[in-house]
């Protein structure tokens, strides 16, 4: 008698999204795929960080932007932290101010991995600096 077994790559993470930044830290959360897309137990979800550089080399690096698709090397950039987590919201912190950062995640099952879901965001620039500055606007604003 023989078993055969399907064995079926599960779905993608959604609904990807910061959650808050600073500029040495970020709180990144997502969504696991429907209960009918994992195609089996959950062994958690694998995560990657992977900094891309200073925002000053890029205009407009401030924007948060999510992408869905699969990456298979890391050409312009260096995988700085990964990990397996149970949970949906990972707090990464020990970032460089005002750096251009991609965030990966995808769900895994027992026997394989998902599609990676990717974020790109730039931490701000010195919280201090940025904090007295609005300070100072109000305070302009106000005379």
């Amino acid at each position: 008698m023989c078993v055969y077994m399907l064995l079926v790559v599960p779905g993608n993470v959604s609904d990807v999204r910061i959650g808050s930044i600073t500029s040495k830290s970020v709180v990144v959360s997502w969504s696991a795929p429907d209960c009918r897309q994992r195609n089996g137990p959950s062994a958690g979800y694998y995560c990657e960080l992977i900094q891309q550089g200073s925002a000053l080399d890029v205009h407009g690096s401030h924007d948060v932007e999510t992408t869905h698709s699969v990456q298979t090397s890391h050409e312009d950039g260096n995988v700085i932290h990964h990990q397996v987590t149970n949970d949906t919201q990972l707090q990464l912190s020990h970032l460089l101010p005002f750096t251009r950062y991609l965030f990966a995640v995808s769900f895994r099952n027992s026997d394989f991995d998902g599609s990676k879901t990717f974020i790109n965001f730039t931490t701000s620039e010195d919280g201090l600096w940025i904090t007295v500055l609005a300070i100072d606007i109000v305070a302009l604003l106000d005379e």
